[in-house]
């Protein structure tokens, strides 16, 4: 913070100088107040763009068998003011596969990430998860499931 002041002082300091130069040679000198220097370099413009939200970040599939294919499907909105393009859906292990939508969705539309989780030699609590790449804000969001994964006897072939 302290080297953030410093630099604004010099900053400011430079303008000063610089106008007071300028006007010497005939040229008007900007009115410009260092208060409104200041407070201008604390505002950002926020950037418009696509924004992802999810209805549900996890989804829990309660307990299963172990020789259960299950599949889910992550709602979201675009809720920002460009179009939302899914980069990329990718699993957390081969038991776990997203399939996103191919095509962008508009501000205020709604899409679908169905998942297809596979429990084929899976025991026990399971915390899979989903990393999802977008154009948008956040660019990138892990979706998680949740199950609990009963062994069949004899296991699964």
């Amino acid at each position: 913070m302290k080297s953030v002041k410093l630099t604004l002082s010099f900053l400011i300091f430079t303008l000063i100088v610089h106008t007071e130069g300028v006007s010497q040679v005939g040229v008007s000198k900007p009115k410009i107040a260092a208060k409104s220097v200041a407070t201008s370099a604390k505002k950002i413009t926020p950037v418009r763009a696509a924004k992802i939200k999810f209805d549900n970040m996890t989804l829990n599939l309660g307990t299963i068998k172990e020789d259960a294919v299950i599949e889910k499907t992550f709602e979201f909105t675009n809720i920002g003011e460009k179009d939302l393009v899914i980069i990329n859906a990718k699993g957390s292990c081969g038991c776990t596969v997203p399939t996103p939508p191919v095509a962008p969705i508009v501000p205020g539309g709604k899409g679908k990430i169905s998942v297809k989780y596979t429990a084929k030699n899976k025991v026990g609590p399971q915390k899979p998860t989903i990393t999802v790449t977008t154009n948008g804000v956040p660019s990138v969001v892990k979706l998680n499931m949740e199950a609990w994964v009963e062994q069949i006897p004899g296991g699964v072939n």
